[in-house]
């Protein structure tokens, strides 16, 4: 049986696209080059890394949030999408999340689930409803 490290195990619970960010990540320390350096992701060909997949829970108590939630990978950014609207965008290199609706009405109970949800897979801070609307400029 094979013998896996604590960053190795850390890697396979990820989403996918944050597998291959970390991937890239050790890759960019090896060569001695800084993430952020657009050079440096087309090297690795982050680039060409896109796709769409459902927000899974971890670290809530529901099974599935049934396709309501999903993540769109463009690269090292990450969007959430909840209820078919943009909420925020996450670059997984820098950290940097930009928020995308400016409306009170997207920020339903259940998409600040999937907030929460998506910025713990991300090792980010849980935020209250009241932080979400004052980042997203609502309040």
């Amino acid at each position: 049986m094979k013998n896996t490290t604590q960053a190795e195990t850390s890697a396979q619970t990820k989403t996918p696209a944050t597998q291959s960010i970390l991937k890239y990540v050790a890759w960019c320390k090896e060569q001695g080059k800084r993430p952020q350096d657009a050079q440096s992701l087309q090297e690795y060909g982050i680039k060409d890394q896109k796709g769409s997949f459902e927000l899974m829970p971890k670290f809530s108590n529901v099974k599935s949030f049934y396709n309501k939630a999903n993540i769109i990978q463009n690269g090292a950014t990450l969007t959430l999408r909840s209820y078919n609207t943009n909420i925020l965008n996450f670059n997984i290199i820098t950290k940097q999340i930009t928020w995308l609706c400016n409306k009170e009405w997207a920020y339903t109970l259940t998409t600040n689930r999937h907030i929460n949800e998506f910025l713990k897979q991300n090792n980010q801070p849980a935020l209250t409803k009241k932080e979400i609307l004052k980042f997203a400029g609502v309040a």
